[in-house]
């Protein structure tokens, strides 16, 4: 497809970094701006917020200091930041003993821990400054931190997969499932919208209506997932879960994903064919 830019969630980081047997490292980023107060006369800059593994994947290395790990881009880490070679000799006079200084930047005290090398251009742009990019790991599962725990979130992308035939989302949410505790038997069967739980099967079986109505459900569909003890609320993040799966079957259909998670082939009768 020539795809040459791609957005992805940190949930996509995490499946990918964690799940996929293709790619050696993964990493994301994000371009910003960013206010430096540390100075006279306040200033906005070009920076970018990165996973710690960025850098190291194109083979890039501070030539002062350390380049992010892993703990940096945890919620509640120390506030630090990597300099751009341009901007230290800019800001800073090129002082070797600037590791370890601390620069106002976008309302925090951040310790600079890095120089990046001179010259460095990324995505065609130079960037002032590199800031970790920051997340909870425990809050993403399948991209979701609202009501619906992981293994149901997974048993939908698993239901909404096998209606849409999607072999990569298939594998790829099997391997998801199992991480996240789902035995073999209740990812085979969540691919048709069963499940051994009363109330987590009447979750998927509104997920798959929902998928084959095109979301034009019914009123008994509506009263059936109220009745299994589904709130409003919870009804609603189905529906965004289903949304999203379609997006990702769809996308991945016309992309021809090439499946690098253990394969899982559709086999099954669609369970379009089963909803009601």
């Amino acid at each position: 497809m020539n795809i040459k830019d791609l957005n992805a969630s940190i949930a996509d980081y995490f499946t990918y970094r964690e799940g996929s047997r293709t790619f050696a490292d993964v990493a994301i980023w994000d371009g910003r701006s960013v206010t430096v107060t540390e100075f006279a006369d306040p200033e906005r800059v070009d920076g970018i917020s990165a996973t710690f593994r960025l850098f190291p994947m194109l083979g890039v290395h501070p030539v002062l200091g350390r380049g992010f790990t892993e703990k940096d881009n945890e919620d509640g880490s120390p506030d630090v930041v990597l300099l751009s070679h341009g901007y230290w000799q800019r800001r800073f006079r090129g002082d070797p003993k600037v590791i370890g200084r601390r620069i106002r930047a976008d309302g925090a005290a951040r310790e600079i821990v890095g120089v990046l090398p001179q010259g460095l251009w990324f995505m065609d742009m130079r960037h002032d400054l590199v800031l970790p990019l920051r997340f909870n790991r425990a809050k993403y599962a399948n991209g979701s931190t609202g009501d619906l725990d992981a293994k149901l979130r997974e048993q939908i992308a698993l239901t909404v997969a096998q209606a849409n035939s999607c072999e990569y989302c298939l594998s790829a949410h099997s391997a998801i499932g199992g991480m996240v505790g789902l035995k073999p038997e209740e990812i085979a069967a969540s691919r048709e919208a069963h499940s051994h739980d009363a109330r987590r099967e009447a979750g998927l079986q509104f997920a798959q209506t929902v998928v084959v109505s095109r979301g034009e459900v019914s009123d008994d569909a509506l009263a059936r997932v109220r009745g299994a003890g589904y709130t409003d609320g919870e009804i609603t993040e189905i529906v965004a879960n289903v949304a999203v799966n379609i997006f990702t079957n769809y996308f991945n259909h016309v992309a021809r994903t090439d499946v690098d998670f253990p394969r899982v082939t559709v086999t099954l009768p669609a369970a379009a064919a089963h909803a009601h």
